[in-house]
């Protein structure tokens, strides 16, 4: 048999909704100056986040795999459930 399973309660951030849809960046006019530290800074700081925006935008929301071996675990009893905890999380995580 397998190792047991057992679900434990973690704090969750909750998932805000976006009001609207991410627009790629658009490259910033020429300047006919040299940039500032401040500006090489911010300009750094949205290429990173250009790149984890597009490595996030093809990764998959849900690890399938995690999840039926997770059903299998529930099924097979192999994996304690405790209903109370379960449904107060859930609460938790759709309070305002």
């Amino acid at each position: 048999m397998g190792t047991d399973m057992k679900i434990t309660r973690t704090e969750t951030t909750p998932v805000q909704p976006r009001l609207q849809p991410d627009t790629p960046p658009q490259p910033a006019p020429a300047k006919a100056r040299a940039p500032a530290a401040a500006d090489t800074g911010i300009s750094q700081e949205a290429q990173s986040l250009t790149l984890a925006r597009r490595e996030l935008a093809g990764a998959a929301d849900v690890d399938l795999a995690k999840v039926e071996q997770i059903r299998s675990a529930i099924a097979e009893g192999r994996m304690p459930l405790d209903l109370d905890a379960l449904a107060k999380a859930v609460v938790e995580m759709h309070r305002p």
